[in-house]
């Protein structure tokens, strides 16, 4: 028993959607963070406030803040009003909502499902569809939009029926069903559910 699939797929180039009037673009990490740290040395002084903005997430120096006495819900709030001015931004979360609330669907559902309080920043950024960081060559990955979540996921041999499916599925449905196929106990971390077109 065989199956394939893939844990994303990849953006059509900006300039390729540009060139055919698709509205894309990008956005530079670097120069963003930089601007990110002006932002908030002008108003709390001169520091290296956020070391790090990667895959659209935002990390405060936390031994900072606490240094110079500050509340982070400030910072936060200090710099979700500038990400919300920048091009391409579609919607700034302070990592606190994902705390606060449960989302089962949309960005936020997929955003809440990637969350780790120890390893996620402390601003989760949505950007608009077909905008990407700057690459210097090719394409990347890392929405919630279909083109980067979208990937096939064919089962073929033992114990497998004849068939295909137009019904959404997730990656981590695949080891419940394989686990139920095999009679096996489901893994500790398992939280998807069984395919029924398959084990049917």
């Amino acid at each position: 028993m065989l199956f394939l699939t893939a844990d994303h797929s990849a953006a059509e180039i900006p300039e390729f959607l540009q060139d055919h009037q698709i509205s894309a673009g990008t956005y530079n990490s670097r120069k963003l963070r930089d601007e990110m740290n002006k932002t908030l040395s002008l108003k709390y002084g001169e520091g290296n406030w956020v070391p790090t903005f990667m895959n659209g997430q935002v990390y405060f120096n936390h031994k900072l803040i606490l240094e110079k006495k500050l509340i982070l819900e400030d910072i936060s709030t200090e710099i979700g009003t500038f990400l919300r001015t920048v091009s391409g931004v579609t919607e700034v979360l302070n990592s606190s909502v994902f705390h606060k609330n449960q989302f089962s669907e949309g960005q936020r559902g997929l955003l809440q499902k990637g969350y780790l309080q120890k390893r996620s920043g402390d601003i989760l950024c949505i950007f608009d569809p077909g905008f990407t960081y700057e690459l210097t060559h090719g394409t990347t990955h890392g929405t919630g939009y279909t083109y980067d979540t979208h990937v096939p996921l064919l089962w073929y041999g033992w114990n497998i029926p004849k068939g295909s499916s137009a019904k959404y599925q997730e990656i981590t449905d695949i080891a419940p069903t394989l686990s139920f196929l095999l009679n096996l106990r489901l893994p500790n971390g398992a939280n998807g559910k069984v395919i029924e077109e398959i084990v049917k």
